[in-house]
């Protein structure tokens, strides 16, 4: 910021994206108590038990890792003003496969591929609101 190459938006996005992160890593791995270790690789065999069986539960789980993520992909918005969609995607699933290995690996959740999937389809769409909101910041600036 000191020597205009952040805009303040872009310093406190990165803060927050940081400490947001960090939230989820502590919520989704470091706080829960170590067990067996676990997983799915059946990629969407939520979306069949929800579907097939009406297991609303197990809905209600996947949106809430979709909505975890709609944030990272919001400040990856307003820190990375030129980010594309697909990177946002790829950052998202990146950080995303970061807690799922560190759940495998510690014994402390599910590895599963949905839970991936979600978080980054929570990232693109956090991305893509926000990148609205910009358009239309713009627009109403314009009248």
């Amino acid at each position: 910021m000191k020597y205009g190459k952040l805009e303040k938006t872009q310093f406190f996005a990165v803060i927050a994206l940081y400490v947001f992160v960090s939230i989820v890593f502590g919520s989704t791995v470091f706080t829960r108590t170590s067990g067996k270790r676990m997983y799915e690789l059946i990629p969407f065999w939520s979306w069949r038990k929800v579907i097939f069986e009406h297991d609303f539960m197990l809905l209600e789980e996947n949106l809430l890792n979709m909505l975890l993520f709609v944030p990272i992909g919001g400040l990856l918005e307003l820190c990375l003003k030129r980010i594309k969609w697909k990177q946002a995607a790829s950052i998202g699933l990146g950080i995303s496969v970061v807690i799922e290995l560190s759940q495998l690996i510690l014994c402390r959740g599910w590895f599963e591929w949905d839970d991936m999937i979600h978080n980054t389809l929570g990232c693109v769409c956090g991305y893509l609101i926000v990148k609205k909101l910009y358009v239309l910041k713009r627009k109403m600036a314009d009248y």
